[in-house]
């Protein structure tokens, strides 16, 4: 999850190095990425209408790491875009290296 004011937590301290323009590598693999904000509206409508005993899953898009790393410096405003599959700090997803296996 990452919302406002997500400074202090791992991704927050990504966001802000990228924000800088610095170079961070790029770990190999894929997360589910979401916004915080309709987590938490999920959880209180969860809380005040949910049926007891339920379970729910709330969880954002299985992305890359390279993808939204990638995608990071655009959508923070950053003037570089510091990683590219190229660059030896940018580990591609697993199916680039190995062609698919």
């Amino acid at each position: 999850m990452i919302g406002p004011y997500d400074y202090t937590l791992q991704i927050g301290r990504v966001i802000r190095a990228i924000q800088k323009g610095q170079r961070y590598p790029c770990p190999p693999g894929t997360s589910s990425w979401c916004d915080v904000r309709p987590v938490a509206r999920s959880m209180i409508s969860a809380l005040e209408g949910g049926a007891t005993g339920s379970g729910y899953i709330l969880a954002g898009m299985n992305r890359h790491h390279h993808d939204v790393f990638t995608r990071m410096p655009e959508l923070v405003g950053a003037s570089r875009r510091p990683l590219s599959r190229s660059h030896a700090n940018c580990f591609p997803p697993n199916e680039l290296v190995h062609g698919g296996q």
